[in-house]
């Protein structure tokens, strides 16, 4: 059971943030199930996971996919927008 943060400038966002994940609950696209049997994959490295080299992180879920991929397209938009400062912070020489 999720309780509000004891911290008073927090209270409200903890009040918020909990009703919001109660009102998510058991309304989530994923199958737990069908989790269960990836993650065992993987850690067996069988089934799915089997001759694949696993990744530092592999977000499961079909809610997951399309957060990842915007994230990594705007950030990769961040990266040839801002090249040239990026790359500008090495020593002379």
């Amino acid at each position: 059971m999720a309780s509000s943060s004891s911290i008073p400038d927090y209270a409200e966002f903890s009040k918020t943030l909990i009703k919001a994940f109660g009102e998510a609950d058991q309304k989530q696209p994923g199958d737990l199930g069908k989790l269960v049997d990836v993650v065992v994959d993987l850690v067996r490295g069988e089934g799915v996971a089997e001759g694949k080299e696993l990744p530092l992180r592999l977000p499961l879920g079909s809610d997951c996919y399309g957060l990842v991929k915007g994230t990594c397209e705007e950030m990769l938009g961040v990266l040839e927008q801002w090249e040239g400062v990026i790359r500008s912070t090495n020593f002379e020489g």
